[in-house]
């Protein structure tokens, strides 16, 4: 039968806060409120909860299924539930901590055991016995008599009225309330008296009295207070001319500091420039000493040459045995000297173009680019004799064709289209290396041409043998040889030009800083795609450089292509673009050069012809690769 009202048996803890259990078992919990159980109330299905929980289930007092909602949970009435002593005592007995472990108490004791040790805890906050003299401060038992020491509010006895008052109290208490203290007249007068003492008649007395004295008080008084007003007023002008003064040796300084700034910024960039230029001039001196001893080296081959010539001359000159005795051996030594002259020939040839690209190049993202013989170079790409074979012409008039090595050196690879077709088709490329690929075959080819006459001047000196005619006759032979050995290079670059079409010139190289990306401009002047045959076609090319693994990529720079007016106008024709970041002509060059991306209709050739673009028969045009937001590494 369930007891109509709870016991007391943990009224005595309930009293007070909960406390920190050690570890606090789910069986201990109420399963309404899922806290330690509080006067603990058993269902018939052997839940528990609070006594508080329970009478807020039956408000209606009727019938509720169990809270804990398990399988064998059954309807619950409040008058079928009894009170679980058992359930009570074990929770009493779990050990807890004390309630100011926060505060340093380290005690754990049962839960029926926290009252008693709460009334001797050191740790237990306490009030300041001086709480009614005005502390308010709390602290914890064991250090009560450490605050009583040095606390403010600790009563001390007033001089005039004995009464005790808070020390830090004691001046407002003297100013304001203390009823024995001598106060001055409120209107500044030397007459004194006790506070709260004297009726109105007296006041009023004193008031008519030494109204004159007041009087005077009070104008002394006006006046310190104008003196005051003065020298605040003459202050704040101080201090107003001080900021005048402050602002304008700020604004002084922050000038000065601008012009150092750009100062700096300058001579950084002399700095730059003079170091670029100290490095062309080491890269040029020492080209230059290579020029010279080749050079040297080129003018003891003659020399060499000359000696063997006039050793033919002499041998021809004498008998027909000797001659035929001696002609194999200096034959050989003619070829050996021949093909030494020509690796040479190409060697001096690199060392002029790569002096002429160290003196044009631009560090600055700028190429001005120059094209004379405009009305010859466009009719070349007009005109065409052999139909398939294609040459790409650079602007200081060397050339590289399907079959010769490019004169143009510069390290890299010059990228030709063959005719017909248009940009963006297959490309090939033609190395532009020098001496070490296509170098050394047009030396083999030079060398196979002049073993072919010197092969001619032997079998006409052998048939010099029967007669004088005869070795007039070779003697004639051998100086047709050495004219065609003489102008064999020209011979073949003349021969390839007349069945060759110049379809595009390159310029030469420039970089948008020392380190920064390569690349060159690509013009067609007889057009390229829609503009083939009617318009100037100009280009943007990408070239890979020396330092493209340290670059960010695809390219992303603005460029601008223009055609400058040669006239005091000076009106240019500009074309500008942003590069697309999805376009293969502007992601990292894997070859040589990327696809040329430009204008293929930049300006007709009815608009250019006798027109403010072309004077003396040369055209300026100007690519511009904006540079603001690259960072040089």
């Amino acid at each position: 039968m369930a007891a109509s009202s709870p016991p007391s048996l943990m009224q005595s803890v309930l009293d007070g806060p909960l406390p920190h259990f050690f570890a606090l078992h789910e069986r201990f919990k109420c399963i309404v409120c899922h806290t330690v159980l509080k006067d603990p109330w058993q269902t018939e299905c052997g839940h528990r909860m609070c006594y508080n929980c329970m009478m807020g289930l039956f408000v209606d007092g009727t019938e509720v299924m169990c809270p804990a909602n398990e399988d064998d949970c059954e309807m619950i009435a409040r008058e079928r539930m009894f009170y679980d002593r058992g359930m009570c005592r074990e929770i009493l007995s779990q050990q807890v901590y004390c309630i100011h472990k926060d505060a340093g108490c380290t005690s754990s004791m049962k839960w029926s055991e926290l009252q008693n040790h709460l009334e001797k805890c050191e740790f237990i906050t306490v009030e300041c016995p001086f709480k009614k003299f005005g502390c308010t401060e709390k602290v914890p038992k064991k250090s009560q008599e450490e605050h009583v020491k040095c606390c403010q509010y600790v009563p001390v006895p007033c001089v005039h009225c004995r009464k005790e008052v808070g020390r830090i109290l004691q001046k407002d208490h003297l100013e304001k309330d203390c009823p024995k203290v001598l106060v001055e007249c409120p209107y500044g007068c030397r007459e004194k008296a006790i506070r709260n003492q004297g009726s109105d008649s007296e006041v009023s007395t004193h008031e008519l009295t030494a109204h004159q004295e007041h009087f005077d008080v009070l104008v002394r008084r006006v006046e310190e207070d104008d003196l005051k007003r003065t020298r605040l007023e003459t202050r704040l002008e101080e201090q107003t001319n001080e900021n005048v003064s402050m602002k304008r040796q700020l604004n002084e300084a922050n000038r000065k500091i601008t012009q150092l700034e750009e100062r700096v910024t300058a001579v950084q960039g002399e700095a730059d420039r003079l170091k670029a230029e100290h490095e062309t001039f080491a890269t040029r001196t020492e080209l230059g000493d290579q020029e010279r001893r080749i050079q040297e080296t080129l003018t003891t081959t003659e020399s060499q040459i000359q000696e063997v010539e006039q050793r033919i001359t002499n041998m021809e000159q004498n008998s027909g045995s000797s001659v035929g005795g001696l002609s194999g051996e200096t034959l050989r030594e003619m070829e050996a000297t021949t093909q030494q002259v020509g690796v040479h020939d190409i060697r001096l040839a690199e060392m002029d173009v790569r002096f002429q690209c160290l003196e044009t190049a631009n560090y600055e993202g700028v190429l001005l680019w120059k094209v004379s013989d405009y009305t010859r170079r466009k009719q070349d790409a007009f005109q065409s004799r052999s139909g398939g074979r294609v040459i790409a012409r650079t602007t200081d008039g060397e050339r590289t064709t399907g079959n010769m090595t490019c004169r143009k050196v510069t390290g890299e690879k010059m990228t030709v289209e063959k005719e017909g077709g248009t940009r963006g088709q297959e490309m090939r490329e033609v190395d532009a290396t020098g001496g070490k690929t296509n170098g050394r075959k047009e030396v083999r080819g030079d060398v196979t041409k002049r073993k072919s006459i010197t092969r001619t001047m032997t079998g006409r000196k052998e048939t010099g043998k029967k007669g004088t005619t005869e070795k007039a006759a070779g003697g004639k032979v051998s100086n047709q040889g050495d004219a065609k050995r003489r102008s064999y290079s020209e011979a073949v670059i003349e021969g390839a030009l007349r069945t060759e079409r110049v379809m595009s010139l390159y310029s030469q190289p420039f970089y948008t800083n020392r380190f920064g990306y390569k690349m060159c401009g690509r013009v067609y002047l007889n057009g390229d795609g829609m503009g083939k045959g009617t318009h100037l076609s100009l280009f943007f090319v990408l070239m890979r450089g020396e330092y493209d693994a340290l670059l960010e990529w695809p390219f992303r720079q603005k460029v601008t292509l223009s055609l400058l007016d040669q006239s005091p106008a000076r009106r240019d024709l500009s074309d500008t673009f942003r590069p697309d970041p999805t376009s293969s002509s502007f992601r990292r060059p894997s070859t040589e050069m990327n696809i040329a991306s430009g204008c293929p209709m930049f300006i007709s050739h009815n608009d250019l012809q006798n027109s403010r673009f072309l004077k003396d028969d040369t055209i300026y045009m100007k690519i511009v690769v904006d540079t603001v937001d690259l960072l040089p590494r």
